[in-house]
């Protein structure tokens, strides 16, 4: 007996992640994304999956049409794999030309007016002007006396290009969206973001070192600066959060919180030189909290040993 087929949505997800496996630049024989078709639950192995990670990054510019069908799939682990491509979809967006980022700015446009859409204020009970003040107002009100408002942020409209002034707004948003998941974002998409950010500082001056050793890991990032970017405030707020998550989540890895340690003191470097006070004090404030941890890790070792 063949057994029963697949539910239409199950059948869906397989379909979607088949048709990745058929648009990415890689050897048959090396797909990472055919064995995990084969798999109970496909999306969620996709979202677990490092490899899957690694060759759809490095395959992005073909990918714009499926990232923007699967950000819209009624399935949480597809968009969760998009929303963890963040990071590098963040840094091609604004590394690249504008003529040259067609196929990603609707997944920007579309990730940002979802996010906006979900902190899209209620509505809001406006006092009854009639009264004497709003001592006098009653606790229940008719719908015909209640006047009620809703304030509605415009969505930033989905034209094919963005002008440059809102490139920051957009991906500003996005940031926040990823911050706003970040807790079931795998490592490795984190460990990039923070790779990302200490590029987009583009400082390498020393200024980092008045805190002493700069972390415990390994650091392959000495800035060169050819990855510097402009880093308004739209962007710098949701970078500061996700790094303090990096950085102090107990659920990360040392390599996660390594990686965030420099990403912060480059990033501080920056927001001294660029003299932007609320970024100066966030960053030192990341700063001395990660070096408080790190103290409280050593000193139980240290105990230890004297033992």
């Amino acid at each position: 007996m063949k057994p029963p087929p697949p539910p239409p949505a199950a059948a869906a997800i397989h379909h979607q992640i088949h048709h990745l496996s058929t648009l990415l630049i890689t050897p048959t024989n090396s797909n990472p994304i055919t064995p995990l078709l084969n798999t109970h639950h496909p999306s969620l192995s996709l979202l677990t999956s490092h490899s899957s990670y690694d060759a759809v990054s490095s395959s992005l510019p073909t990918l714009s049409n499926w990232l923007y069908d699967s950000f819209h799939s009624s399935d949480q682990n597809l968009k969760l794999f998009v929303i963890s491509l963040i990071p590098i979809i963040s840094k091609t967006y604004l590394s690249s030309p504008p003529l040259s980022v067609f196929g990603i700015e609707p997944i920007l446009l579309a990730i940002s007016n979802s996010s906006k859409s979900a902190d899209q204020n209620g509505p809001i009970s406006i006092p009854d002007l009639s009264q004497q003040s709003i001592y006098h107002i009653p606790f229940s009100v008719s719908d015909n006396t209640q006047k009620v408002f809703k304030f509605l942020e415009p969505d930033i409209d989905p034209h094919w290009s963005v002008s440059p002034n809102k490139r920051a707004e957009v991906v500003g948003s996005v940031l926040g969206c990823y911050y706003k998941h970040i807790s079931v974002i795998p490592e490795w998409s984190k460990i990039d973001f923070c790779k990302f950010v200490s590029g987009w500082a583009g400082q390498d001056c020393g200024c980092k070192f008045e805190f002493g050793s700069k972390c415990d890991g390994n650091s392959d990032n000495l800035n060169s600066g050819k990855d510097k970017i402009e880093l308004p405030w739209e962007i710098l707020q949701p970078v500061l959060r996700i790094l303090g998550h990096c950085l102090l989540g107990p659920i990360n890895g040392n390599e996660v919180k390594d990686a965030a340690s420099n990403a912060v003191r480059c990033l501080y470097d920056r927001v001294s030189h660029d003299l932007v006070p609320s970024a100066i004090l966030a960053t030192r404030g990341l700063i001395q909290l990660d070096m408080r941890r790190r103290e409280g890790v050593k000193k139980p070792d240290i105990d230890l040993v004297s033992n």
